[in-house]
């Protein structure tokens, strides 16, 4: 578990607000290095769920196929989060391996949900609907959330 949520006097770089609540991540030595500032133990274990779910993105698909997840959902997803140029290239990696790694789930896309996964693969964006409802996001995040906290420990 590279990151851990410590109480300890801090104070926040960007406001200059006091805090009370510190995420720290392990170096491989052994020691701890203070990564963010929190005025309140939830937000410090809020900015952990964000740090362990960006850190085990790669690995979403994979653990959710083993759950039997929705590739649809996936795709769908990663398409939503590649309408970010920042993150185009390292999403269409993932997908890209996620493709080679999963050929039974990419067999399985509805038509339009494989033209995105081709789409993001090739690197290009156009414009195609993506038709997760909120509350199958929320569900989704939620479980891959608790799956890598999970894994983690």
């Amino acid at each position: 578990m590279p990151w851990k949520s410590v109480k300890r006097d801090c104070k926040q770089k960007s406001t200059g607000k006091t805090g009370t609540h510190v995420v720290v991540k392990k170096k491989k030595d052994g020691s701890t290095e203070q990564e963010s500032c929190h005025t309140t133990d939830e937000k410090a274990k809020a900015a952990l769920r964000a740090r362990y779910a960006s850190k085990n993105e790669v690995k979403m698909e994979e653990t959710s196929s083993r759950r039997g997840g929705n590739p649809n959902m996936f795709i769908q997803m990663k398409y939503a989060q590649f309408r970010n140029k920042s993150k185009r290239s390292k999403i269409s990696k993932d997908v890209k391996a996620w493709k080679k790694s999963n050929p039974t789930g990419y067999k399985s896309l509805d038509d339009e949900t494989k033209k995105m996964a081709d789409d993001m693969i090739s690197n290009k964006m156009s414009e195609r609907k993506v038709v997760v409802t909120k509350k199958q996001l929320r569900e989704f995040l939620i479980k891959e959330i608790l799956s890598s906290i999970n894994e983690n420990h």
